[in-house]
């Protein structure tokens, strides 16, 4: 899908106009998980996503596609009660990097500002 120029004015408000055009696109990635129990209640989890996703076409990446994420949890189990049958704590942290190998006429976020 690349944007328009356009906005549509329809009764729920004004939208931008997507084409939606075929190219020759080469993708691959990979996902790695981890989970290490510290202790029976203390477990710390790790996720990488990493895509490549390259218009052939184009030469160039691919809009809407982040190239990498990374995600890290930690959790404390407080164990069990009579109100409820198992209770955790947590906090997590995540990144999700920029695609910056794409053309910016086509990256509608970066052109909103423009458009109105």
């Amino acid at each position: 899908m690349q944007p328009t120029d356009e906005l549509r004015l329809t009764i729920r408000g004004a939208f931008p106009v997507f084409r939606y055009v075929g190219a020759d696109v080469n993708m691959a990635g990979f996902s790695f998980k981890s989970n290490w129990n510290i202790n029976h209640q203390l477990l710390w989890s790790n996720a990488i996503h990493y895509t490549y996703a390259q218009n052939l076409t184009l030469g160039q990446g691919l809009i809407r596609i982040p190239p990498l994420n990374t995600v890290s949890n930690i959790s404390y189990t407080l164990g069990k009660s009579k109100a409820y049958s198992e209770m955790k704590i947590g906090t997590e942290l995540s990144y999700t990097a920029k695609q910056t190998n794409v053309n910016l006429k086509e990256d509608f976020l970066s052109r909103q500002n423009h458009i109105f």
